[in-house]
This record gives structure tokens, C-alpha cells and sequence, in this order.
């Protein structure tokens, strides 16, 4: 008969099973933890060291909301592109870079977006005038000015542009705010980087459904524990938001939630209001600057939301947008007059999905394509190559 194992032999073989079986999830989290952040929630997001996050390069996942199912699909360079973009401009290209949130990558089917129904249009006049129009739609969920000028400035440069067109969304005001708590400067004050949020990342903040938690200063035992084992630093989070309460006061740090009140969508600005939109609109400046001096053309629009056209949030945003873009040079879209213009206002609703009046449905991107086609096509504001002028619509 076999003999049995004594019971310290099973205590050691037990003990060892449990380190091995540690040491199996430790690797297979390590791995994970190379390709996504455990408080994306889903979406096929990654952390930046200088854009604070970005598409996962070749993602091709579904995501459903809404009431309708969509795909998010990127190239190499995490874009929203069916092709790989060389740095290299080959001859004979117009290269348009659209510049956004996730109202520019579009929550809706991929031919339904307005980018990708603006570069269809493109391509199509481009056969007629020998123009090979290449539209990338850079996009990136939650995603601010501050985003929009390092994207700009640290990579979308790069790859030769004649054309980026930026849409300023009504959060951008607010994300910028929170987002200036993890921004690096220059000596000059200007941006260089928004860090990643997270324990590991040497911050002290962290971005939640319920807003930036400021963890204060963690015990450096746990701190080291979060960085260095990937078991601890997949558990944090969720430890962290089984903990969280709609109280501002945590037991692991203070909420810093931006409301409604101390953004530029508020009816009443306050000084709070005033600081963060001066703010905004400087970095803003920047970019416009930044384009302008190399010969890049721009142009900028408002990203109008329904609570603008009822009258629950302000519509001041869309006149300081327009404001900025003239004082730096720029062309500028008044999607939201336009909006109001084309659609009869009973109708303004059919516009937005229902359980979301930020973002534009299907009817919305179609309408929006549809301006910012009549405008880039408009002889008067010469963006466009002239043999585009010239051929026959």
C-alpha cells in the first residue's frame, strides 16, 4: 500500500501548489497588464506616456450601447483607419487628419460615422480631380484639448498633413481640468505630457466612473506591492471602487469631481468657470499656433450637445470657440448654427440617441457629414486642392 504523506509533507506540498498556482496568474497578468488597463471598463483602450491613453494599435473589438452595436477598429497606429499610414506622403495625397473625442471616432456603425461618410465622398471627387484624398480619423474616447495638441504636436506632424480638422467637444472644458493634475510643462509652461493615471505610474490619482481620486499619500509597502506584482495592481482598482461612495471623502483619498457648474456648458459662469475655459482656449491657441507656423491647414468646430438647443446648457462655448479660432488664424465651423438651420427644432432630439444627448446617432453623423463636406468644399475657404474646384459635382 502507499504510504501517506505525513501532514507536514502536505502542508509543504499544498504551500508549493499555491506559489506555483500564484506564479501562473502572476505571469498570465503580467502579460495582460502589457496590453490593457484593468479600469478602461471594456473598451479597447491602453495608457500613453504622453497622450494619458490611446486606441490598443489593431484592436478590432464590438461594443454595444445605445440599443445598437459597433466595432471599434484600429491600424497599427491605434487610428480608426482601414490602413496603415506611412509617415512618407506619397504623391499625388491630401492627408486630413480628424482630431476628437469619441463623438469624432463615432459610437455608431463605421459607414454611418461622419468621418468615414466625408472620406467616402472625398475619395469619390478625388477620382475626377486626380487627388488621392486620404481622411484618418484619430478620435480617441474621453479624449480633450490637451489630448488634441499633444496628439498634434508629438505625432500627427509627423506625417505631413495639408488639412487637420479639430472637434471640440462640450466635456473638453471639464476633462481638461481634471487631466491638468497629471500635465507635465516645459520651461516656456507649454504641455509635454498628461501622465497616465495610477498607482503604478508614480501618480496619485486615479480616473473612476465616480471622478479623479486623489489617493493622497498611499503606505509605501502596498505602493510597492500595486507596482511591482501585477495580482496586486489588477486587484487595486476594483478594491478602490468597491470602497468608493458618491461622497466626495473616500477612505482612500478625496473625489475631485468636476460638475456641470464649473464647466463652460454651465448658464452661469463663475470665476472656476472662467480660469478653466481660459485655460483651455490658451492650450487651444497653442495648437493653432503651432499648425499655423508650419503651414498646416486648420480648422475648428463645436461639437454641439441637445441641452445646448433646449436651453438647459449654455451655448456660449460655440461663440468662445469662435472667438479663438479667428484670434489665432483659424477657419471655424459653426456646427451648432448650422445644426439649428438645417434640422426644424421639434426634430433636434432625432438628432441624439435617447439615453445619451452627447453623442450623435446615426441621423446626427449624417448631418454633421453633410456640413462639414459644404464647408470644406466651399471655394471661398480654400482648403481643398485646386483641381477639386474644378471638376465637375
Amino acid at each position: 500500500m502507499p504510504q501517506k504523506l505525513s501532514r507536514r509533507k502536505r502542508i509543504i506540498f499544498s504551500a508549493l501548489a499555491m506559489l506555483l498556482g500564484l506564479a501562473v496568474v502572476e505571469a498570465a497578468l503580467r502579460i495582460a497588464r502589457m496590453a490593457v488597463d484593468p479600469v478602461t471598463q471594456g473598451l479597447p483602450l491602453q495608457k500613453d506616456e504622453i497622450l494619458h491613453h490611446v486606441w490598443m494599435p489593431n484592436a478590432n473589438v464590438a461594443q454595444a450601447g445605445n440599443g445598437i452595436t459597433y466595432v471599434v477598429k484600429t491600424n497599427a497606429q491605434g487610428w480608426a483607419a482601414d490602413h496603415d499610414v506611412r509617415k512618407a506622403k506619397p504623391a499625388g495625397t491630401y492627408r486630413i487628419f480628424y482630431v476628437g473625442d469619441s463623438n469624432t471616432h463615432g459610437i455608431v456603425p463605421l459607414e454611418q460615422r461622419m468621418v468615414e461618410i466625408v472620406s467616402k465622398i472625398l475619395r469619390k471627387i478625388g477620382k475626377e480631380s486626380r487627388i488621392d484624398f486620404e481622411v484618418i480619423n484619430t478620435g480617441v474616447s474621453s479624449f480633450s484639448i490637451l489630448n488634441y495638441y499633444l496628439l498634434v504636436k508629438t505625432r500627427l506632424i509627423e506625417y505631413s498633413p495639408d488639412l487637420i480638422i479639430i472637434n471640440i467637444d462640450m466635456n473638453d472644458v471639464g476633462c481638461d481640468a481634471l487631466y491638468r493634475l497629471q500635465t507635465k510643462y516645459d520651461a516656456n509652461g507649454r504641455p509635454t505630457a498628461i501622465m497616465p493615471a495610477g498607482p503604478d505610474t508614480g501618480t496619485r490619482y486615479l480616473f473612476t466612473p465616480t471622478g479623479v481620486v486623489d489617493r493622497g499619500e498611499e503606505h509605501p509597502i502596498y505602493m510597492w506591492f500595486v507596482r511591482h506584482c501585477a495580482i496586486a495592481y489588477f486587484i487595486d482598482p476594483y478594491i478602490l471602487k468597491l470602497r468608493l461612495s458618491n461622497e466626495r471623502t473616500t477612505a482612500l483619498g478625496v473625489v475631485i469631481k468636476i460638475d456641470d457648474d464649473q464647466t463652460w456648458i454651465s448658464r452661469n459662469w463663475n470665476d472656476n468657470v472662467e480660469k478653466n475655459v481660459a485655460y483651455s482656449m490658451t492650450i487651444l491657441g497653442y495648437c493653432l499656433d503651432e499648425l499655423r507656423e508650419r503651414g498646416i491647414k486648420v480648422v475648428i468646430t463645436g461639437v454641439p450637445h441637445l441641452p445646448q438647443y433646449t436651453g438647459e446648457w449654455s451655448a456660449l462655448p460655440h461663440l468662445v470657440l469662435q472667438r479663438t479660432a479667428e484670434s489665432h488664424g483659424a477657419l471655424y465651423i459653426d456646427t451648432f448654427g448650422r445644426i439649428a438651420e438645417r434640422c426644424p427644432r421639434n426634430q433636434l432630439a432625432e438628432l441624439y440617441f435617447k439615453s445619451d444627448t452627447t453623442h450623435f446617432n446615426q441621423r446626427g453623423n449624417a448631418l454633421w457629414a453633410e456640413i462639414q463636406l459644404d464647408f470644406l468644399l466651399d471655394p471661398a475657404n480654400r482648403l481643398m486642392p485646386e483641381s477639386v474646384y474644378k471638376a465637375p459635382r
